[in-house]
């Protein structure tokens, strides 16, 4: 306008979402239970293991809420950047499987490390 305000009747109406992927099931239960935890948390009835975080409607807000519960249901500890590098079920799952497995690794039966989430 005029001012330097924005006319939001004349903006276009937005586009509504839709999935670039095709829907991929989940396969493990480590899946299964994030597909779950997100499915809560965003408000989305189908959610696939290649669905976008942010594309389903994700935010730091969402972030903090499946954060508290996967520490809640899964009692894993995660850091809130992970589900912004993570942006995937697929991706999460991965990463958290693959530390659990670090965590088992052992040297003259001490803890060779342990990798956080």
């Amino acid at each position: 306008t005029i001012n330097g305000k924005i006319d939001r009747k004349a903006l276009p109406i937005p586009e509504t979402f839709s999935r670039q992927e095709a829907y991929v099931a989940p396969t493990t239960a480590i899946e299964t239970q994030l597909v779950a935890i997100w499915q809560e948390v965003l408000g989305v009835e189908k959610i696939g293991i290649l669905d976008n975080f942010f594309d389903l409607g994700g935010n730091s807000l969402n972030a903090i809420r499946i954060n508290a519960k996967i520490r809640q249901e899964l009692d894993l500890e995660l850091e809130i950047k992970n589900l912004f590098h993570l942006k995937t079920i697929r991706d999460l799952a991965f990463q958290i499987d693959f530390s659990e497995q670090q965590k088992e690794i052992k040297l003259d039966n001490q803890t060779l490390r342990k990798i956080e989430l």
